[in-house]
């Protein structure tokens, strides 16, 4: 019984812990360029949605680019063949995190938050990860990125953490691997 109650416990303070929900929404959200180079590196550049100013709401503001990217994978042709995975999970991206995303308890009347003053990422946001050329097709085919791309997400520090927002969808993207 006692290991019962402690399971329990255990698995609502973790799912409140990593609390997390998103619009299904990709207005404005898109992948603009994918390029492979020869030091083995893929730069990938992530259009994401404008800065929202939503005064007298919650959230008063809504910050621009994207925010948070997930599931970051490469496919042949489409998801029936996998070739790389550059990293799974999700992870705070173009300058973002619970630090400096907006934090909905901050957009009250008594203590409203200035829009203007709060940190905002590139609306094109372009990341440089590492790849292993082996593992991708021959130059010149055809491969397809998918990636779960968040913005306008907010941090709710009241509520043990919680990330919202309020747009995130996985995006796909297929362009020739051009390995120079």
């Amino acid at each position: 019984m006692k290991c019962i109650v402690f399971i329990i416990v255990f698995l609502n303070t973790f799912s409140n812990t990593f609390a997390w929900g998103f619009n299904h929404d990709c207005t404005d959200i898109s992948i603009l360029d994918t390029k492979f180079t020869s030091d083995n590196k893929v730069s990938v550049t992530v259009h994401g949605p404008q800065r929202v100013s939503n005064p007298g709401h919650v959230p008063c503001c809504l910050q621009q680019g994207p925010m948070i990217i997930g599931n970051y994978i490469f496919y042949k042709g489409n998801p029936e063949y996998l070739i790389a995975t550059i990293w799974e999970g999700r992870k705070w991206v173009n300058g973002y995190s619970e630090d400096n995303s907006v934090d909905p308890n901050d957009c009250n009347y008594e203590s409203q938050t200035v829009c203007d003053e709060v940190y905002e990422g590139a609306i094109d946001y372009t990341r440089v990860d590492n790849f292993e050329p082996f593992l991708f097709p021959d130059p010149g085919e055809r491969v397809t990125l998918v990636m779960d791309v968040y913005a306008h997400c907010e941090f709710d520090s009241s509520y043990k953490g919680r990330t919202f927002c309020h747009q995130g969808c996985a995006i796909n993207h297929t362009t020739n691997y051009n390995y120079p």
